[in-house]
């Protein structure tokens, strides 16, 4: 009789099971993974959209809405008389270009609003600047052609109100009716210039 400790034996039978159970828990781990990863998704996608719709209320409340009416606008031109800007009293749409002096912005946005500026004069559209700054440089007209264009030099509190003028450069078409027709908030890109070439050149059209 054998007084030796008994040692347990695994047979293949044992080590088959025990690397199933291991295979099985290994892919319940990656479902898990893979189900944890689906829901992550569905919420980043719910959230995305729910910014997206923050985003659009925040642009409808900070900037003009093309589809709007747009008022007359008023303040005082270079010369620091009151000045009256309406629409209607002909066919021509109307270019505003808002800038300020400090924009560094509106200085690469120059090159392409000089651009604009030829095909809206092409066109036969009326030009109107906006300055939002609190001066306006006799050379910083000069330097941007400004000084034989119809400006804004100083907005009134209300104009400013109701075209939302906050950000700069901005660029908006109005047609005759009064109604907004285009806006661009930043500097022009490739696409929008071709936007405001279409959307002017209408004016070309019977």
């Amino acid at each position: 009789m054998s007084n030796s400790p008994n040692v347990p034996r695994y047979t293949n039978d044992s080590a088959g099971v025990g690397l199933l159970h291991i295979r099985k828990s290994i892919a319940l781990a990656f479902l898990a993974v893979a189900v944890f990863l689906s829901i992550l998704n569905i919420l980043l996608i719910r959230q995305t959209r729910q910014l997206q719709t923050r985003v659009q209320g925040l642009r409808t409340e900070l900037l003009l809405q093309p589809g709007g009416t747009a008022p007359p606008i008023t303040g005082k031109d270079l010369l620091g008389d009151p000045l009256v800007i309406g629409y209607g009293q002909d066919r021509k749409k109307t270019v505003m270009l808002v800038f300020s002096p400090q924009c560094h912005a509106c200085d690469l946005n120059w090159p392409k609003w000089s651009r604009a500026l030829l095909f809206a004069d092409r066109v036969g559209a009326r030009v109107v600047g906006v300055n939002l700054s609190d001066n306006l440089p006799e050379d910083y007209l000069n330097q941007h052609g400004l000084r034989d264009r119809l400006v804004v030099a100083q907005a009134d509190p209300t104009s400013i109100l109701a075209y939302k003028f906050q950000f700069t450069p901005q660029t908006i078409v109005i047609d005759a009716d009064a109604r907004v027709q285009w806006v661009w908030t930043g500097v022009l890109e490739d696409k929008a210039e071709r936007e405001f070439n279409r959307v002017l050149g209408d004016q070309l059209r019977p």
